[in-house]
């Protein structure tokens, strides 16, 4: 399945490698997740984020490519010092149609979404997961402001796939940290996932300014929520809130 999914990315950036946009991004962010697998206590800590999008627009549709990964080092109240690690890391390809006269436009996505944390104080025998792939809705709005700078907003909502969690019982320690196994235990414990058990909405809020007929740069504002909870594991919650700045290429 996944293999049919990198294929379908590959050309469907093919398919973007004209009239295309570049764009480059960095966020610094403010993590907060729960994961009562491990246990009730709510962790907090600073993360990061860089992104790459490539972008083709043709008239009143827009095609997306989307790659992003980040890092955070969060830390619950017993916890002397930063030793938990947790990594994201999405991919996906989406496509939008513009309604009306209106600058709206509506579409969907298709993308696979990979959270892996390590809690060396709390488990350090157990990596902790929950991975997502599947479609999500979406939509955005740009409005022009003066000659060269537009305001933007833009939404997801991930709607039906599949959903790989450790579960809450688990007779084996994840002790072999090869590319491999690791590999292995998150595409493991399979669940339909759908809103009802999987909620993941995003919103960005963003500037841009006009720099030459080439470059663009902007900020933006950025907010993530996740929530969880399917049969065999226990409920997941998470809260990404981050500011960064990107650079477009035409």
């Amino acid at each position: 399945m996944y293999s049919v999914f990198i294929f379908f990315l590959l050309v469907s950036f093919n398919a973007l490698s004209q009239d295309k946009q570049n764009q480059f991004s960095v966020q610094l962010i403010s993590y907060q997740n729960q994961d009562k697998t491990l246990g009730p206590l709510v962790n907090n800590g600073p993360a990061f984020s860089v992104g790459y999008i490539r972008q083709h627009i043709v008239k009143e549709k827009i095609g997306t490519l989307k790659f992003r990964f980040g890092l955070a080092s969060p830390k619950s109240d017993i916890e002397a010092g930063r030793k938990s690690v947790t990594g994201n890391f999405v991919v996906s390809y989406g496509k939008q149609q513009k309604t009306g006269d209106s600058g709206f436009f509506l579409g969907y996505s298709l993308l696979a979404s990979y959270r892996s944390g390590f809690y060396k104080i709390l488990d350090q025998s157990h990596l902790y997961w929950i991975n997502f792939g599947g479609a999500a809705l979406s939509s955005s709005y740009k409005k022009n402001i003066g000659g060269h700078s537009s305001l933007y907003i833009c939404m997801e909502l991930t709607a039906l796939g599949i959903i790989s969690r450790s579960l809450s019982d688990r007779l084996y320690k994840v002790d072999d940290p090869s590319f491999s196994n690791l590999l292995k235990v998150n595409h493991s414990s399979l669940r339909l996932g759908h809103i009802g058990n999987y909620l993941n909405p995003t919103t960005e809020l963003g500037f841009i300014s006009v720099i030459s007929d080439r470059f663009s740069g902007g900020i933006f504002l950025r907010n993530e929520y996740l929530s969880s909870d399917t049969k065999g594991s226990l409920r997941y919650q998470e809260v990404q809130n981050g500011a960064g700045i990107r650079l477009y290429i035409n």
